[in-house]
């Protein structure tokens, strides 16, 4: 994913087709500490792949065809965090009231948490694909740390996208140092 965002801003060719290499390695292989990574990284891989088309570039990797779709969405909402054998929990309040997270993954406005990483970086994912007007709060709650010791603080990292993968695509990145495990923090809000 840094020679994807390397790649975005500084254009040097060689970064994207390092970007595709390490995202469908991961794609393709089953990750017994983090089950379903490999969707995510499918997420990611798609969206480069549209962007290099995009650009005139020609990936060189050899990518099974049935793998690769335009996945355009609304909101697209990527959590992660800086430490291991973390459990933090991405939470996404939808304008309906409803509330997306690992025990309710399906809202019926159509939003999507992925699988609830407990063990390690996450990440964790909200996606969306046809947005509802108002006002979508992106929380953390922090469940706390499987380390032995004191681990300390954690900072999440929050990569929210609006027109995924799209012409008009907008990105932020927002980051949050969790103080205190056992609560809940807004991270920030998106509008559509």
């Amino acid at each position: 994913m840094a020679y994807g965002e390397r790649w975005e801003k500084k254009g040097k060719e060689e970064d994207i087709h390092e970007a595709v290499k390490g995202l469908y390695h991961v794609v393709c292989r089953s990750w017994e500490r983090f089950p379903e990574i490999e969707i995510i990284a499918l997420m990611e891989l798609n969206r480069l792949l549209h962007l290099a088309k995009k650009s005139g570039i020609s990936t060189r990797e050899s990518i099974d065809p049935r793998l690769i779709k335009h996945l355009d969405l609304d909101v697209r909402i990527s959590m992660s965090w800086d430490a291991d054998l973390v459990d933090i929990d991405l939470h996404v309040d939808e304008p309906t009231g409803e509330t997306a997270y690992y025990s309710h993954c399906d809202t019926k406005i159509g939003g999507h948490v992925s699988r609830d990483f407990t063990d390690g970086y996450g990440p964790e994912e909200y996606i969306l694909r046809r947005g509802y007007k108002g006002e979508y709060k992106i929380r953390a709650h922090y469940y706390g740390s499987h380390q032995q010791g004191i681990a300390g603080p954690c900072t999440v990292i929050v990569h929210v996208f609006t027109n995924y993968g799209r012409k008009d695509e907008q990105r932020q990145c927002l980051m949050l140092r969790l103080e205190k495990s056992g609560a809940d923090f807004t991270v920030g809000t998106i509008k559509i």
